[in-house]
């Protein structure tokens, strides 16, 4: 839900085209949908948001500025790809581990959207081996 509400913050800021809308319009409501399947399978809430990781992207997300927003969400989902395949290994339930894996591949999928939307569509080396960062999650934020 974090993601969600960064990719809103995103719209709100305003500055972004027309496909930078429907990608981010799109791209929150992927992460919506992920928060509602885990919510289905560990019985647990989809209404809570890591609010650390928020306040430390919120800026760049809603700075109104296309190229700053299009970094930080390829960034974000890089970032939460390598976080749900650690997660994956963690996870005892096969229902829980098909819907990381899914994810993971659409995680793969938007950053690559994103890459092309940055101009870095034509770099093999980063495209296959982004920079990235395992995102710790808080109890809580669960």
């Amino acid at each position: 839900l974090t993601a969600r509400r960064l990719y809103n913050d995103a719209l709100a800021a305003g500055g972004l085209d027309e496909v930078a809308v429907e990608v981010a319009t799109i791209f929150g409501g992927n992460h919506e949908a992920y928060a509602d399947q885990f919510a289905a399978i560990t019985g647990f809430s989809a209404d809570t948001y890591n609010e650390v990781i928020y306040e430390q992207l919120s800026p760049t997300f809603s700075s109104g500025d296309q190229q700053e927003f299009v970094a930080a969400a390829w960034e974000l989902e890089n970032n939460a790809a390598a976080t749900y395949t650690q997660l994956f290994a963690e996870f005892e339930s096969i229902d829980a581990q098909t819907v990381v894996a899914s994810i993971v591949v659409i995680n793969g999928r938007m950053a690559t959207v994103l890459a092309d939307m940055a101009g870095l569509s034509g770099d093999l080396n980063i495209l296959f081996d982004p920079p990235k960062e395992i995102i710790t999650l808080e109890a809580s934020a669960s």
